[in-house]
C-alpha cells in the first residue's frame, strides 16, 4: 500500500504461511501510478508517448522504479464477427535504475515488457494486456472472450 505521505507498507506471505509486514518511507514523485496505469493510458492521447511514470514496486521495503511508456502502433481487432476496430498499443518497460538496472538484464532478472491495447474514442477502454501479472510470473494475455486479434500481434517485435 502506498500512501500520499510516502509511507509504503509491503505485506508478504512466506512459504511457511507466515505473513510479514514491512513499512518504510519513500520520497514519492507526483507521477506515481500505482493502480492507475490502465486509466492513465486510456486518457493519454497516442501523440503523448513516450513518457515516464513512477511506480512503487512491492519488493523488500518497496522500491521506486520508472515505467517507460512508448507507442507501438495500432492493431486491428474484431470484437464481434464482421466488425473491425483498431486499438492503440502501448509498451510499458520497467527501468529499475541504479546497480539493479545494470545487473538485472545481465543475470536475466529484467522485468518483461507489458503491452496494453487501448480502444480509442468517446469511451476509451483497455481491451488487452500481454505481460506478467507479477514479478517473475509467466507472460499471460488478459482479454475479453470472443474477441479476435491478428495472428502476429505487435508483441513479437
Amino acid at each position: 500500500m502506498v500512501e500520499s505521505s510516502g509511507d509504503v507498507t509491503i505485506r508478504t506471505v512466506k512459504s511457511d504461511g507466515k505473513e510479514t509486514i514491512e513499512t518504510s518511507h519513500i520520497d514519492l514523485p507526483p507521477d506515481v501510478s500505482n493502480g492507475f496505469t490502465g486509466i492513465l493510458l486510456m486518457n493519454a492521447p497516442p501523440s503523448s508517448a513516450p513518457f515516464k511514470l513512477g511506480l512503487v514496486a512491492p519488493t523488500g521495503k518497496g522500491r521506486l522504479i520508472q515505467l517507460s511508456v512508448s507507442l507501438e502502433g495500432e492493431e486491428p481487432f474484431s470484437p464481434v464477427l464482421g466488425v473491425h476496430r483498431k486499438a492503440t498499443v502501448f509498451r510499458i518497460h520497467s527501468e529499475l535504475g541504479g546497480v539493479a538496472g545494470v545487473v538485472a538484464p545481465v543475470i536475466g532478472k529484467q522485468p518483461k515488457d507489458v503491452f496494453v491495447w487501448i480502444l480509442e474514442g468517446k469511451v476509451p477502454g483497455l481491451i488487452r494486456e500481454i505481460g506478467p501479472l507479477a514479478d517473475g510470473g509467466p507472460v499471460v494475455s488478459v482479454e475479453p472472450s470472443g474477441v479476435s486479434y491478428p495472428i502476429a500481434p505487435v508483441v513479437k517485435k
